[in-house]
């Protein structure tokens, strides 16, 4: 049960109600609720219990009223609400000292509140609050599953995921959320859920489906609700990535970034799990490629792809093939304090425009020139056969992925 007494406290009528000390316990997770007003009752209550009394039996009792507090705190009970003015015209100081100190949650009831009608409202709203999360769990089991592969066969799929809202002749693509640990210290009233739920869908014809695993990492499925090209379920997905960054709380000073990988779009419900593994990919080497990003960041598979192939090819077929391409540019670069790998994967990239490259770089183009007559001499190549750029940029992303860590 995921029902904090934070949450409880916005349900009528328990919205009448006021928190009067051990504020920092409003995040503790309500299991039940109680009600007492006969002595001897601590040994019947439980961990997350919500309790509701008069205060009858503590009214004249200060020490009886302090132990209360810190008896039902050391059982991780939920917290206490007190009907004021009934028999107790105000909370004693003590009380409330202790409640501080022990982060238990102590409530005041307006005296007009029945006991037994509250106790029933909130009750209601328990049983219908554990009943959603039980739905929310097993659609949580059918996500996962489904994420990691271990769902079989397009009908087995549909037909479980169809009280989800998942349908057949869809088109589905995948991302990858994450949000930096500094948002996690800085900004916990922002769980990954809650942007989720301020996003605008890309078109009225999409639907969204996630798994948000801690604060911190979901993952969305997108579904569009007509079969559609893949470069239309990329724009669909590239149009929510956006949405998400936008609506991201933008604190001016603040170290906290949202990263997002898009994985390949797919008109078959069994490719989800390819897609996820790929979106998952995406922000994995992205963020290996960029370690001090300090923005926040898309990365889409496709552009990333080539890096993910490299993964799986052997150690030493890798070692082979950078030494015996690049090995005269990083000689060079390590004894003359140069940048001439930079320079090559730029121009390269830049599809051998100069000025292009000269601007990324921020030097003049002649400075280009030279460096890339340079680099030709120590290759002893020309840069404009196809199969010399091909290995040549295979080499540099090679390289790329040597010099940064493995996650």
């Amino acid at each position: 049960m995921n029902f904090t007494l934070a949450e409880a406290l916005q349900v009528a009528p328990l919205n009448r109600c006021k928190v009067v000390a051990g504020n920092k316990g409003l995040v503790n997770r309500i299991h039940s609720v109680n009600s007492f007003d006969a002595p001897d009752v601590m040994p019947w209550l439980k961990q997350g219990e919500l309790v509701f009394t008069t205060g009858y039996v503590i009214k004249n009792d200060p020490a009886a009223q302090v132990e209360l507090v810190c008896e039902m705190a050391k059982r991780q009970c939920a917290g206490l609400a007190i009907q004021m003015k009934r028999f107790m015209p105000e909370l004693p100081k003590a009380m409330l000292k202790a409640a501080n100190e022990w982060n238990l949650p102590l409530i005041e009831i307006p005296n007009d509140l029945s006991l037994p009608d509250l106790l029933l409202s909130f009750m209601r709203e328990l049983m219908t609050h554990e009943k959603k999360h039980k739905e929310q769990e097993k659609k949580n089991v059918f996500l996962s599953r489904l994420l990691h592969g271990e769902l079989h066969g397009k009908d087995a799929i549909l037909a479980q995921g169809r009280e989800f809202g998942m349908m057949p002749e869809c088109g589905y693509i995948c991302l990858f959320v994450s949000f930096s640990s500094s948002v996690l210290d800085n900004q916990r009233n922002m769980p990954i859920d809650r942007l989720l739920k301020m996003i605008n869908l890309p078109n009225k014809n999409t639907n969204i489906f996630w798994l948000t695993i801690g604060l911190d990492k979901s993952t969305i499925i997108l579904q569009s609700t007509e079969h559609q090209k893949k470069d239309d379920l990329h724009s669909l997905a590239l149009q929510l990535a956006r949405n998400l960054v936008e609506s991201c709380p933008k604190q001016p000073m603040s170290c906290e970034y949202l990263t997002i990988g898009i994985g390949t779009g797919y008109n078959d419900v069994q490719k989800i799990s390819t897609s996820f593994q790929q979106a998952r990919n995406a922000v994995n080497i992205g963020c290996r490629l960029n370690p001090s990003a300090s923005e926040h960041k898309i990365y889409d598979y496709v552009d990333i792809e080539s890096y993910a192939i490299l993964q799986h090819v052997p150690t030493d077929l890798l070692s082979h093939c950078l030494s015996h391409t690049l090995a005269p540019l990083l000689q060079y670069d390590k004894e003359n304090q140069a940048d001439l790998i930079k320079t090559l994967e730029v121009y390269l990239s830049c599809c051998g425009r100069s000025s292009e490259a000269a601007r990324i770089l921020g030097v003049h183009r002649n400075t280009i020139h030279f460096r890339i007559d340079r680099i030709k001499d120590l290759l002893g190549k020309e840069l404009n056969d196809g199969e010399t750029v091909f290995r040549l940029q295979m080499a540099l992303r090679i390289y790329r992925l040597s010099t940064v860590p493995s996650q």
